[in-house]
Order: C-alpha cells, then sequence, then structure tokens
C-alpha cells in the first residue's frame, strides 16, 4: 500500500489535536464515536472502530504534526500496531527454527536416496503453520481492507487538509 502524501492544515499543532480528539472516542466497545485514539499536539494513533470485534491486523493511521510556517504539516502513515509486527517476527522466526528439525531434515534424505525418519505430515507441519499465518494475514487484511482510506479522510475532513504540502528537497 502506497503511504499518503504529507498535508498542510491552518491550524496549530495544539489545534489540529484538539480538533480531532473533539471528534474520536478513546474506548473501542463502549461509545458513539466511529473513530478511536488520542493525539497529543505532535501527533497520535487512530484506528476505525468496528462494534464487537477485535481485529488486531486492522490497520492504524500514525499522525505526526510538525510546525511550520503558516500552520501545520501532517504525517499521516498507515500500518498495523508495533505489537502486532513484533508477533509476526516472533511466529515465523519460531516455525522456522522448527522447520530446521522438521522439514530440512526430510528433505534431505528425500534428495539424498535415503529413507527419512519422520513422516510425511510432521515434516510439513511448519509449513501448514506459516500457511495459517499467511491466510490470518489475509484475512484480517480484508476485513478491515478500507479503514486505511476511512481514516484519512477523517483527518482530511476534521483538520481542513485541501492543500498537499509538498517537500522540495526529498523525503
Amino acid at each position: 500500500m502506497a503511504q499518503p502524501p504529507d498535508m498542510m492544515s491552518r491550524f496549530s499543532r495544539l489545534q489540529c489535536a484538539e480538533r480531532i480528539n473533539a471528534a474520536t472516542g478513546w474506548w473501542s466497545l463502549f461509545g458513539d464515536h466511529q473513530v478511536i485514539g488520542k493525539l497529543g499536539k505532535g501527533g497520535g494513533t487512530l484506528a476505525w472502530r468496528h462494534r464487537f470485534t477485535r481485529n488486531s491486523f486492522r490497520p492504524l493511521l500514525r499522525v505526526r504534526f510538525t510546525a511550520i510556517e503558516g500552520g501545520t504539516r501532517v504525517r499521516c502513515r498507515i500500518g498495523v500496531s508495533y505489537f502486532v509486527l513484533g508477533f509476526s517476527v516472533f511466529w515465523c522466526g519460531m516455525v522456522l527454527m522448527f522447520a530446521r528439525y522438521t522439514t530440512l531434515p526430510y528433505l534431505l534424505a528425500l534428495v539424498s536416496g535415503r529413507q527419512p525418519g519422520l513422516d510425511a505430515v510432521g515434516a510439513f507441519i511448519p509449513l501448514m503453520m506459516l500457511g495459517f499465518f499467511a491466510a490470518l494475514n489475509w484475512g484480517g487484511g480484508m476485513l478491515n481492507r478500507n479503514d486505511g482510506p476511512l481514516l484519512l479522510n477523517f483527518v482530511r475532513k476534521k483538520l481542513e487538509t485541501a492543500e498537499i504540502y509538498q517537500d522540495q528537497g526529498g523525503i
């Protein structure tokens, strides 16, 4: 997914945070707000609220405010939570370590013409675990595939960012 361009708001950093906080809730289970999260004058994280569901793979919008002449530069980045990212690395690392002792010896035995010490099902459990993980990521992403653009439009409307801020010197 391509990251959204930086935007410019005519409001100060504090006003930007106040305008978004006035329209968001902080608790995902109860409340009337469609967007949850809190922002300070430096920025924060927002998520689209889905009643009675908890999807860890939902996209989050990380918003950063930088004071510039005539207003505030608003930088938005869409991604999953850092906890989910860390868990994903841990999960895949553990599965690959497990595959080293199951799948790899099985395949090497087959290639060399020896009788494998493991049965085929046990040897391919790590591949099934990686397949389950991929399906979980895909399913979580499909359930919330529109959340990123919805959150971005929410921020654009609340901060009245009609003008795109382009950096002349690159990123």
